[in-house]
């Protein structure tokens, strides 16, 4: 419920799909999420809306998204005033050359893994003949 009710429009996106009405202050649950200060249910007899609820937590749920919503955006919250707050990430840093940095990452000339150097590689061979003799697989190469 917080993901939801961080953003008015996605609120109002939401309020498109599932049909939800304020729950009375008579029948809350302590402990609910709450939006402006109230809850929120299905409106009763709305099968529609049902529907639509349950596609959407199948969809959460299948993505893997639903536990870490449902567990972790409170506490985020509570604990981070403002953690709803999406800022953007500079992959390239803040140099000069932060945009071509950015568009080689992203097409993939760049990647964040160090490639080994020669001396690695070097030691990674020696390493795998050293083991190749240890359990007898070695084979000389053919000329």
């Amino acid at each position: 419920m917080w993901y939801l009710t961080s953003n008015e429009e996605i609120w109002k996106t939401f309020q498109t799909f599932v049909n939800v009405e304020v729950v009375p202050p008579a029948s809350e649950i302590p402990g609910r999420g709450t939006y402006q200060g109230r809850q929120w249910r299905i409106r009763k007899g709305d099968v529609a809306s049902v529907r639509n609820w349950f596609a959407i937590q199948q969809v959460l749920l299948y993505a893997g998204l639903q536990r870490n919503l449902r567990d972790y955006a409170s506490l985020g919250e509570m604990a981070i005033p403002g953690a709803g707050e999406v800022t953007p990430i500079q992959l390239g840093g803040e140099g000069e050359n932060k945009d071509l940095i950015n568009l080689l990452q992203a097409s993939g000339v760049i990647v964040p893994i160090e490639t080994p150097t020669i001396t690695d590689q070097i030691e990674f061979n020696k390493r795998a003949l050293a083991e190749e003799f240890r359990q007898g697989t070695y084979k000389t190469p053919e000329r």
